[in-house]
């Protein structure tokens, strides 16, 4: 159980570590600030920050130092905790549709420059862009237009990179 520890947040940034949980293998600063909100005026990234120097997330080594991630026993219990606050909906939502966008954007880019960067970003975010393309299709989702963008990166990267999204042997 998780409890301890998080009893020992204020409602800020337990409502932040709560939305965090739509992530899937992790999340960017980018990503944090287009998905979570909360309350007051407290910027989503202090929030973030508070959160890493209390253990509560991670960055998962120096390589990876803006990207940031949940271990799956806080993910859990955050998620009970934002299905407790009626927000689960609405902060999928904004995770399904902010991915999609951005899938879109990071294909584009690929396509127009052939450069890795986007390519790299695109498989980064693979897990979160499956979940966004799935969260569209549910009742009450973003919906059908949304899917399709997230699949328009996900299918930018099997493209060059396989299903798999590793390169190829044959590169």
């Amino acid at each position: 159980r998780v409890t301890v520890p998080v009893v020992c947040i204020g409602g800020i940034e337990q409502a932040t570590l709560a939305q965090l949980c739509v992530f899937r293998s992790g999340f960017t600063l980018d990503a944090t600030e287009a998905v979570v909100q909360v309350p007051g005026k407290t910027p989503p990234l202090d929030c973030i920050h508070a959160l890493v120097d209390k253990s509560l997330v991670r960055t998962p080594g120096p390589e990876a130092a803006s990207r940031f991630a949940l271990l799956e026993s806080i993910a859990e219990y955050s998620g009970a905790k934002l299905m407790e606050s009626g927000q689960a909906a609405s902060a999928a939502a904004r995770h399904a549709t902010w991915y999609a966008a951005q899938a879109l954007v990071w294909a584009d880019a690929f396509d127009a420059s052939g450069e890795e960067g986007p390519l790299e970003r695109l498989a980064a975010e693979r897990d979160n862009l499956e979940a966004a393309t799935r969260r569209a299709l549910e009742p009450g989702g973003p919906g059908l237009a949304v899917a399709l963008a997230a699949q328009v990166g996900l299918e930018a990267l099997a493209a060059v990179r396989g299903r798999s999204g590793e390169p190829s042997s044959l590169d």
